[in-house]
């Protein structure tokens, strides 16, 4: 199948924003935390941006797509959320390797698992620091991929965020249709190789996909083009007779393990 090359880009304050020189993209879309109220937002062009509550348990560490509690995975986007991490010079390592800051808050933190930190490091020491003063030191299990899925109400589960074959939303209004491509977003499907040719950087491991249960074609798989490494792409190609209605399940899989259930799409005939 074809590979579609995503048109967003990141602008390296959180957020993924529609390419204005690209012909393709059309819409505008935000996965970074809503910097005013630190909660998750999925922003499509001539829809208000919508601000989702969540409210994790003090002292977190989550996988930012799943909300749920997170192992360290090369290029996962993960959130510490306790209270006091406000101020300026706050730096995030695991392992000794500093960490992308994709957001700081005063109670909340996202930063990206730096590549070098694989499964081999056992237990990675995540280390958060302010000016100089260490407020958090804990050790994590180091696995090879911890892989969660985006959706659209920032908390894990009901519509994912996938855009359609055209690159508009995928939503219960907006459904992909059967046999088309769908572009999946994830983070924690660990280490990739080299860039090609084409300047896109693969998954190290196979990735595979069910739509409703049913296996469905993975025709690419790999960092978002453009993006924080933190932002894994994969490109899914629906079987024509897959299930159709307004939230049909998805699920990927990346040595052997799934990325969490209860994540739908929109399939039409």
């Amino acid at each position: 199948g074809p590979t579609i090359k995503d048109p967003f880009v990141y602008d390296g304050a959180g957020n993924f924003t529609a390419d204005p020189q690209s012909p393709e993209s059309t819409g505008f879309w935000d996965l970074s935390l809503h910097h005013r109220g630190n909660e998750f937002a999925l922003n499509i062009q001539g829809v208000d941006s919508a601000q989702l509550g969540f409210t994790p348990q003090v002292n977190a560490m989550v996988n930012a797509a799943s909300s749920q509690a997170a192992q360290i995975a090369p290029n996962t986007i993960l959130s510490y959320y306790a209270l006091g991490l406000g101020g300026d010079g706050i730096s995030v390592s695991i392992g000794g390797t500093p960490a992308t800051i994709l957001y700081s808050g005063a109670s909340q933190i996202n930063f990206v698992v730096p590549p070098s930190v694989t499964a081999t490091n056992g237990a990675a020491l995540v280390q958060i620091s302010r000016g100089g003063l260490l407020l958090v030191s804990t050790p994590v299990t180091a696995v090879a991929a911890s892989p969660a899925l985006f959706t659209a109400n920032g908390q894990g589960f009901g519509q994912g965020s996938i855009l359609n074959q055209n690159f508009s939303a995928n939503s219960a209004a907006n459904p992909a249709k059967q046999g088309s491509y769908v572009m999946v977003y994830g983070t924690g499907f660990g280490a990739t190789l080299p860039p090609g040719p084409d300047g896109l950087s693969m998954l190290a491991s196979g990735v595979s996909a069910t739509v409703g249960g049913a296996a469905a074609e993975v025709t690419y798989a790999g960092l978002a083009p453009g993006q924080t490494p933190g932002l894994q792409q994969i490109n899914v190609h629906l079987p024509a007779d897959c299930p159709v209605g307004d939230a049909v399940g998805i699920q990927l899989t990346i040595n052997g393990v799934a990325t969490q259930t209860g994540v739908t799409l929109a399939v039409t005939k």
